[in-house]
């Protein structure tokens, strides 16, 4: 999905969503998990320090699984965002990694 040479990004068109659900060659999904509320947070981190480190080429889609809801309150309609999975951040990767790479992996 991603190059060496070009950033992970956390928004994907239609075409790359598609594309980022089918087989990749050693990408696997995983859970990362975080506090709820804090998974765009946790998103945002790890693609930073994804790319801080060059190992874009090792990462495919990050999932924050969420849907719009639609609330009424006080007779208003209000669109919100919901979370089906709080407190979890799904990630592709490859996990079989270089050596070394253990300290630029999250752990927290």
């Amino acid at each position: 999905m991603s190059t060496l040479n070009t950033p992970v990004k956390a928004e994907l068109t239609g075409e790359e969503v598609m594309a980022s659900f089918l087989p990749a060659p050693g990408m696997q999904w995983y859970v990362v998990h975080a506090y709820s509320g804090m998974e765009k947070a946790v998103e945002r981190n790890i693609v930073e320090r994804i790319n801080r480190a060059g190992m874009q080429s090792k990462f495919g889609r990050f999932l924050v699984p969420t849907e719009e809801v639609v609330e009424i309150k006080n007779g208003q309609k209000k669109t919100t965002e919901r979370r089906f999975f709080p407190g979890y951040v799904l990630v592709r990767w490859s996990w079989m990694m270089r050596a070394g790479t253990w300290s630029s992996t999250p752990t927290k």
